[in-house]
């Protein structure tokens, strides 16, 4: 729905920016070739006194959402918000597609926060580093440890979940991670461990399991 034109990124340089005498991993924005970096993590509007851990841009290039001391910040403007959720938080990304919904995981599993600013709430229980993609469904996918191993699922929200990383009716026998939804919400691509998958990267058809 957007044109790439900004990319957000960590860096613990100290002469990006004046001012910049944390001596922390801070979050950085780019908005177009050429263009100064700009800090996004001050949260409270001062220097992080913990490390950046995480930081993910809006497809519009609107917000930047970032973790620090395993809080969830959404920065618009000159405006800094916490994403409150039980912590610590993590792996934030926003929504491929048509809005600036944010997920993002916790202890207890998956949060979607509409406009990467307002109350999360959680859809995806037990579930880890998750994507999304709202471009023609809404459609998640997260890791998720089970037997014995991380596993991909994916589900519609508001419907039950599947196991992807899976063949035959049988579990991938080593760890799965780092799922990707593209074709407007109908494949998932992850990366895995697994012996019995038949390769180390996987492009699956989200219907017909």
């Amino acid at each position: 729905r957007h044109k790439g034109r900004c990319i957000a990124f960590l860096s613990r340089a100290a002469n990006l920016v004046p001012g910049d005498t944390n001596l922390k991993v801070d979050a950085f924005l780019v908005k177009s070739a050429g263009r100064r970096a700009i800090r996004m993590s001050l949260p409270g509007g001062a220097q992080a006194t913990s490390d950046a851990t995480d930081v993910t841009v809006s497809g519009d290039c609107s917000r930047v959402s970032f973790v620090s001391g395993g809080r969830l910040y959404t920065r618009k403007g000159r405006k800094t918000k916490e994403v409150k959720a039980a912590g610590p938080l993590g792996h934030p990304s926003y929504a491929v597609g048509r809005s600036n919904s944010l997920v993002f995981d916790g202890p207890a599993g998956v949060y979607l926060s509409r406009m990467g600013t307002r109350k999360p709430r959680l859809v995806a229980p037990g579930g880890a580093n998750p994507a999304f993609n709202d471009l023609k469904r809404r459609t998640l996918a997260y890791e998720k440890h089970r037997g014995g191993h991380y596993q991909i699922f994916y589900r519609d929200l508001g419907r039950g979940e599947t196991m992807i990383s899976a063949r035959g009716g049988s579990a991938g026998d080593g760890d799965s991670r780092d799922p990707v939804i593209g074709n407007s919400g109908y494949y998932v691509t992850f990366e895995s461990e697994a012996a019995n998958l038949g390769g180390l990267l996987f492009t699956m058809r989200e219907t017909g399991f």
